[in-house]
C-alpha cells in the first residue's frame, strides 16, 4: 500500500561533492591567506589614532588589571555608548601582553580579519557547493578597501571579533540544515551569543540564519524552522535593548524627523552598494548631506530610488530564473545592512566604512556568482577572469593607499578633510593631532575655528583651542599679547564646560589661565568645580591648595594638599605645595623635609620648588643637603 505524500519524514539533504576543477581546498585557503596579508601588511606599522584609540587603549580604565572586580565592571558597563564586554576583554588581554604598544593591537586586527576572510570561505564553501566561487568571494572579502576602517583602525576590534562569532555561528547553522544534528544547533546559538557580546550589530543575525533556511531547506519557513528561531530572536531582542540604552547613555541616539528617516535610509543602501563596487572617496566621516540646509538634496534621493530599483529587479529576476545564490547575496546583504542604515538615528555620520564588514559577505557572493553566467561558455570564461583579476588587483591597489592614511591621526583627519569637507569633527581631530603631536598651536587654532564655523556649540573645538590658546600664551613674552591669549582660553574653555561639564584635564587647564591672569576667585571656583566632579582628584585638591597659598592661607593649603598626598603619595605637587605652606608658617624644618620628598619624586619639577629648598637649606646652615639634592636631580 502507497504511503501518503508526506507521511514520512523526507532524509536530509547531503550536499554534491564540490567542483573537482577548481582545486584542493587547500590551495584555496593558502592564495588567500597569503594575498589578504600582502595587501594589509603595512597596518602593522600604523600608531594609534586620536579616534576612539585614546578612550579605548591608551586612557580606558578598564584595561591593565584582570582582576576579578574589573571583569565584573567590564560585563555590567556600558563603555562609550556600547555594550561589548568581549571585545574590551580581547582589547585587555592585549593591553596585559603588550602595554599601549601599536603593533599588537593591528596585528592581531590583521590576524582577526584573515581568520575572518578563511570562514567567509568556509561558509560559502558549504551554501555554494562549488569552490572556485568561494575563493574569489572570500578573495574579494579578504582584500576589499571598505575593510580598512575595521582593520587598520585599533578600536573597531569589536568589528571583527563579532564577525568571526557571526561567521562561525552561520557555518555551524548552515551544516545543521544539511546534517540535521543537535549540537551544531545549539553552538550556532551560542557563537551568537559571543557574537553580541562583541558588538551589536550581530543582531542581524536571526534574519540571516533565515535566509540560509531559504536556501538550503525545502521547507524553509516549516513550523519546526521558524520555531528554531526563537531563541535567537529572543537574544536579538534583548541585546538590541542593550544596544539602544547604551547608545542613550552615550548621548548617540539623535533626533532627526521621519521624514527624513526613509530617503537617508535609501541613500545608505545605494552608497553601501556603490562604495562597494567601486571603493573610491572612501572617509573615516560622511556627514549628513542636509546637515547645513536642513534640507534632502533631490537629486541624491532619486538617484538612490534609482539603484534600489536596480537591485529590486536583479532579486526577482534571479529567483524567478532559479538563481538562488544570487538572490540569497542580495538577501544577504540587505538583512545584515538594515540595522545601520539610520532608521534609528546613531550618531553624526549618515554612513560608515566598518557597517559593510559583514553585509559584503552578500556583495562578494554576488559578484562571484556571475561566473554561473559564463561557465557554459569558454571565451566568456576567460574574459571573466580576466576581468575578476583585474578588479581584485584594483581592490588591492586602493587597500594598500588607504591602510597608509590610518597611519597616524593627522594623515587620517587631514585625508577625512579633503574627501568630505563638510565633517566639522575631523578638523577638531586633526587640530588635537597638530598640537600634541606636532605642537603646532597656530595649526591647532586655525582648524578649531574652521569646525566651529559649522556648528558653534562644538565642544571639542572649543576645548582643544582653549588650550592651543593656553599653551600659546605660556610662550609670549608680551604680556598684552599673553593676556589676550589668557582671556581668549577662558572663553573657549568656559564655552565648553558649559556643554561638557566633566572635562577634568581641561578644567584644570581653565584654573591655570584664571591663575595666570590674577584671578584667584574665579581659579578657585574652577577647581573646586572640579573636585565636585571628582572628590578624589589629588590634582584639583593641590591646584584648590596652591590658590590658598596666592591668597596667603597655610593652613587651607595644609588642609588639602595633605588630603592629595594621601590620595597619591607620590605626588609631588602635592608635597611641594606643603613645603609652600610650612616656609609661608616660617615652620623651615618641615618645609624642608616637604621640599625634599617632592624633588626627590620629580627632580623636574618647578624650579621655584629648588630655589625654596636651597635658600631654606642655606638659612638652616645645610649647604651639604642643598648640594645633595641638586646635583642628584639637576
Amino acid at each position: 500500500m502507497k504511503k501518503k505524500p508526506g507521511s514520512a519524514p523526507l532524509p536530509s539533504p547531503v550536499p554534491p561533492a564540490p567542483a573537482r576543477d577548481a582545486g584542493p581546498v587547500g590551495v584555496a585557503l593558502l592564495i588567500i591567506a597569503v594575498v589578504t596579508i600582502a595587501v594589509y601588511a603595512t597596518s602593522v606599522r600604523n600608531e594609534l589614532t586620536n579616534w576612539d584609540d585614546d578612550r579605548y587603549v591608551l586612557q580606558n580604565p578598564l584595561l591593565g588589571d584582570l582582576s576579578a572586580t574589573t571583569l565584573s565592571k567590564t560585563f555590567s558597563t556600558y563603555f562609550q555608548g556600547n555594550y561589548h564586554p568581549l571585545t574590551l576583554l580581547s582589547l585587555d588581554i592585549d593591553y596585559a601582553l603588550s602595554g599601549r604598544n601599536p603593533l599588537a593591537y593591528h596585528i592581531v586586527n590583521l590576524l582577526l580579519h584573515l581568520g575572518n576572510t578563511l570562514l567567509v570561505f568556509l561558509l560559502l564553501l558549504i551554501l555554494t557547493r562549488e569552490r572556485r566561487i568561494a575563493f574569489v568571494a572570500a578573495l574579494l572579502f579578504g582584500v576589499h578597501t571598505l575593510h580598512v576602517e575595521s582593520v587598520a583602525w585599533a578600536s573597531e576590534r569589536k568589528d571583527l571579533l563579532y564577525a568571526a562569532f557571526f561567521l562561525g555561528g552561520l557555518i555551524c547553522y548552515s551544516n545543521y540544515c544539511l546534517r540535521n544534528r543537535g549540537a551544531l544547533y545549539g553552538l550556532s546559538i551560542m557563537l551568537f551569543f559571543l557574537s553580541l557580546l562583541s558588538k551589536g550589530q550581530a543582531a542581524a543575525m536571526p534574519l540571516s540564519v533565515m535566509a540560509i533556511d531559504w536556501l538550503l531547506r525545502k521547507k524553509p519557513f516549516s513550523r519546526k524552522s521558524l520555531l528554531e528561531k526563537i531563541p535567537f530572536f529572543a537574544l536579538a531582542l534583548v541585546f538590541g535593548i542593550v544596544a539602544i540604552f547604551a547608545q542613550r547613555t552615550g548621548g548617540a541616539i539623535k533626533e532627526v524627523a521621519w521624514i527624513y528617516r526613509i530617503p537617508v535610509a535609501c541613500y545608505g543602501y545605494a552608497a553601501y552598494i556603490l562604495k562597494l563596487f567601486l571603493p573610491i572617496r572612501l572617509a573615516a566621516m560622511y556627514p549628513y548631506p542636509f546637515a547645513a540646509t536642513g534640507a534632502i538634496p533631490l537629486s541624491w534621493f532619486l538617484s538612490s530610488l534609482g539603484l534600489l530599483a536596480c537591485v529590486g529587479i536583479l532579486l526577482v529576476r534571479s529567483i524567478r530564473k532559479g538563481d538562488k545564490l544570487t538572490a540569497f547575496g542580495i538577501i544577504f546583504f540587505t538583512v545584515t545592512i538594515a540595522f545601520t542604515l539610520q532608521l534609528l538615528p546613531v550618531g553624526r555620520a549618515i554612513m560608515a566604512d566598518r557597517y559593510t564588514y559583514i553585509p559584503s559577505v552578500g556583495f562578494c557572493l554576488v559578484m562571484a556568482a556571475s561566473y554561473r553566467l559564463v561557465a557554459a561558455r569558454s571565451a566568456l570564461k576567460k574574459t571573466w577572469f580576466v576581468c575578476v583579476g583585474a578588479y581584485i588587483a584594483l581592490l588591492s591597489m586602493l587597500t594598500w593607499q588607504r591602510v597608509g592614511v590610518w597611519h597616524d591621526s593627522f594623515t587620517l583627519w587631514t585625508d577625512c578633510i579633503a574627501k568630505e569637507p563638510a565633517a566639522f569633527e575631523a578638523y577638531a581631530n586633526r587640530a588635537l593631532a597638530r598640537m600634541n603631536v606636532y605642537h603646532d598651536d597656530e595649526g591647532a587654532i586655525r582648524d578649531c575655528s574652521i569646525s566651529l564655523q559649522f556648528v558653534t556649540k562644538n565642544a571639542p573645538a572649543l576645548t582643544c583651542r582653549g588650550v592651543a590658546f593656553y599653551d600659546e600664551s605660556q610662550r609670549e613674552g608680551n604680556p598684552a599679547v599673553k593676556r589676550q591669549l589668557l582671556n581668549a582660553a577662558v572663553s573657549d574653555l568656559r564655552a565648553s564646560m558649559n556643554i561638557v561639564p566633566d572635562q577634568p584635564n581641561e578644567r584644570v587647564c581653565l584654573g591655570n589661565c584664571d591663575l595666570d591672569l590674577g584671578n584667584l576667585q574665579d581659579a578657585l571656583a574652577d577647581f573646586k568645580a572640579l573636585l565636585a566632579l571628582h572628590p578624589d582628584n589629588s590634582m584639583a585638591l593641590c591646584k584648590i591648595g596652591f590658590c590658598f597659598f596666592r591668597l596667603n592661607q597655610p593652613d587651607s593649603v595644609i588642609y588639602y594638599c595633605s588630603k592629595a598626598a594621601a590620595i597619591d603619595p607620590h605626588s609631588a605637587l602635592a608635597l611641594g605645595n606643603l613645603g609652600l605652606a610650612y616656609q609661608q608658617k616660617a615652620d623651615y624644618v618641615r618645609a624642608a623635609d616637604f621640599y625634599e620628598k617632592a624633588l626627590t619624586i620629580d627632580p623636574k619639577i618647578d624650579p621655584a620648588y629648588l630655589s625654596n629648598f636651597v635658600g631654606i637649606c642655606l638659612y638652616l646652615h645645610d649647604p651639604e643637603r642643598a648640594n645633595r639634592i641638586r646635583s642628584s636631580g639637576r
